[in-house]
């Protein structure tokens, strides 16, 4: 599982899975006059500004949108805020990764990660699996809400009608990059993604996710291999770790 969560953290590999997605819809689609959203840019929020190099100028990633800090300067020469209410970013949705400060030579860089649809009024709305307005969540990060705060940049909580959170039902629950994939993997903006109430329809919803995910890796295997750094597989074979994940989780279900 440390290989698929990896592979569904690269940020090439998201965008990959999400232009397919979005490619094969529009192909055969009964609804050729409905618009979709397009990939835009990942809106990568760190609170060392240069922890930004690990996920761009280390893996050669470029189509990202970075918070400049201090956070609390909305005079950011980014101009952050005209960016996102540039008419360029209506009608795309994308993901949020957020980092927080880790200490210089930490092996595990904890990462969360969100994702935003932008529509075709400029309004920016943010799923956050770990977010909830009575509880903002173990996962959540305080600080990048008060970074868009400090930018004046205003936005909604996609899901923000219910009682509780994608990841507060299964414990320790470290599938956010799952969660907020499948969120983005909907073309359109008009359904929500289910919400599980027990710990058995979070098993199944997760397994069901992660499944999907790893055979559509595992379908174009060399392609997606391409795009993700050698060195961060441990040295496995990822064929053999993904159709290791399918059959775990077939017996898994067949179980319940």
């Amino acid at each position: 599982m440390r290989i698929y969560r990896k592979t569904i953290s690269n940020l090439k590999i998201r965008e990959k899975i999400l232009l397919s997605n979005i490619r094969s819809r529009i192909h055969n689609t009964n609804r050729p006059n409905k618009k979709t959203y397009k990939v835009g840019p990942t809106l990568i929020w760190t609170e060392i500004a240069t922890d930004l190099d690990i996920f761009t100028t280390a893996e050669n990633y470029t189509n990202y949108i970075g918070f400049e800090a201090p956070f609390n300067n909305p005079c950011s020469s980014k101009f952050l805020k005209k960016i996102l209410k540039h008419k360029k970013m209506r009608m795309k949705k994308g993901t949020i990764l957020i980092k927080q400060a880790t200490p210089k030579y930490a092996t595990n860089i904890p990462v969360h990660f969100c994702a935003y649809r932008i529509d075709n009024r400029g309004i920016l709305s943010i799923f956050d699996p770990s977010w909830h307005r009575a509880d903002p969540g173990v996962y959540s990060t305080t600080a990048f809400y008060q970074s868009l705060d400090a930018f004046k940049i205003s936005y909604v909580h996609a899901e923000n009608e219910h009682t509780h959170y994608y990841q507060s039902v299964l414990p320790n629950d470290v599938f956010c990059q799952t969660w907020s994939l499948i969120w983005l993997m909907n073309t359109y903006d008009t359904v929500e993604l289910p919400l599980p109430n027990k710990r058995e329809d979070a098993v199944v919803h997760l397994s069901q996710y992660i499944s999907g995910f790893s055979k559509t890796v595992l379908d174009d295997i060399d392609a997606y291999m391409a795009l993700f750094p050698t060195y961060k597989l441990d040295g496995n074979d990822p064929s053999v770790a993904f159709e290791t994940i399918i059959q775990k989780i077939y017996l898994i279900l067949g179980m319940m």
